[in-house]
């Protein structure tokens, strides 16, 4: 069973002989050579929240994270400003079973987990929800290699993700532009549950190798509807730095 997640999906990074395999085979490498798919991960980036084109707010965190087979955990601890200093939001992804989110409110001192509706609400007032941080398994998903296409003049494999179960999913249908030399997503479309209008659009920005791996120090996303867009920032990244285990239970975000 192959875990993704949508945001890991966006970065893309894949070996060239699997654009001769099915878009199954292309999903499940992604998700093994994805930027942050390495057994251990720290990095430290920059969320700035952009309305009507002008940016409004800025934050700093810190995103650990550990994988164990196809289980993986990650902690998200936000540094600044001084209104959101302290948060932490933690991610629990097993190899079976459904994704567990907790979040650590340090003005009311209390570790929240979300469920329910809570999960189509925005993180932290971004343009990302709380379930396009979950995990999913590749196979609940329709793959297909539409024809090649291009992505501001770069060429690029286009993929297409269908959900077997909508009703599940709160998108319709993903497609993805990835870069033909460096493999990385350069974009992403979000549809509705139809389907057939763009909800919301992923793009990178900017691209770097990392310790042999090419990642997006800087991309968006953008929310059609509310006229607002979220970037992230790459200060940082450390492939090979060993993460507890202890960093990823639900004490550790009171600590």
């Amino acid at each position: 069973m192959i875990r993704l997640s949508t945001l890991l999906i966006l970065a893309l990074g894949l070996e060239q002989a699997a654009f001769a395999e099915s878009a199954e085979s292309i999903a499940a490498r992604a998700s093994e050579n994805s930027a942050f798919s390495a057994s251990h991960s720290r990095a430290t980036l920059q969320m700035v929240l952009y309305r009507d084109g002008s940016r409004y707010r800025e934050r700093r965190l810190t995103v650990i994270t550990h994988k164990s087979g196809s289980s993986r955990r990650s902690r998200v601890t936000f540094l600044g400003p001084a209104d959101i200093s302290g948060t932490k939001f933690l991610s629990l992804e097993p190899t079976a079973g459904d994704t567990q989110q907790f979040l650590y409110l340090p003005a009311f001192k209390k570790v929240k987990r979300i469920v329910g509706t809570e999960r189509h609400k925005p993180f932290v007032q971004s343009d990302f929800s709380y379930a396009d941080l979950e995990g999913f398994d590749a196979d609940d998903w329709r793959w297909r290699s539409l024809p090649d296409g291009d992505y501001k003049g770069e060429g690029c494999f286009v993929l297409e993700a269908v959900p077997k179960n909508s009703v599940e999913r709160d998108y319709g249908k993903v497609m993805i532009w990835v870069h033909k030399k460096n493999l990385v997503a350069l974009a992403a479309d979000y549809y509705d549950k139809p389907g057939a209008t763009v909800i919301k659009r992923y793009w990178a920005e900017k691209l770097a190798k990392r310790d042999d791996r090419w990642i997006p120090t800087s991309s968006f996303l953008e929310t059609s509807s509310e006229r607002t867009k979220t970037e992230l920032r790459v200060e940082s990244i450390d492939f090979k730095s060993q993460v507890p285990e202890s960093e990823f239970d639900q004490a550790a975000l009171e600590r």
